[in-house]
């Protein structure tokens, strides 16, 4: 069982980025095509920064305490800045079956490969 204070933490980091987010939601503001890919990809992402937040200070000469500082500060800002930009991608209603006719499957609704052959 983790201890109270980290949960604590996690739990009011996590509250205070809903209630950003629903004031951004309320307020209108709409980050389309961004928001929607930094909320499909926001864990490769984030690997992504974690990784070159590693890979910098490796390769940092000789780091220091200010430079590892600064850098865990930008990695910081832009993680929390990929979390208020992110969008949940957006879905087809549940009930929406216009994209299938209603003779056809899934698998059966892909276009046919009509080309000439490949490598041949």
């Amino acid at each position: 069982m983790p201890d109270a204070a980290p949960v604590a933490v996690r739990r009011a980091t996590t509250r205070a980025l809903d209630t950003v987010r629903h004031r951004r939601d309320s307020a209108g503001l709409n980050t389309g095509p961004v928001g929607e890919f930094l909320g499909r990809y926001r864990g490769g992402i984030r690997w992504t920064v974690l990784g070159a937040v590693v890979l910098l200070y490796v390769l940092a000469d000789h780091p220091t305490g200010a430079f590892t500082l600064t850098l865990l500060i930008v990695a910081a800002v832009v993680l929390l800045i990929v979390e208020l930009l992110a969008m949940p991608p957006a879905h087809d209603e549940p009930g929406d079956d216009s994209a299938v006719p209603s003779d056809q499957t899934a698998a059966d609704s892909e276009p046919e490969n009509v080309g000439p052959p490949v490598g041949g």
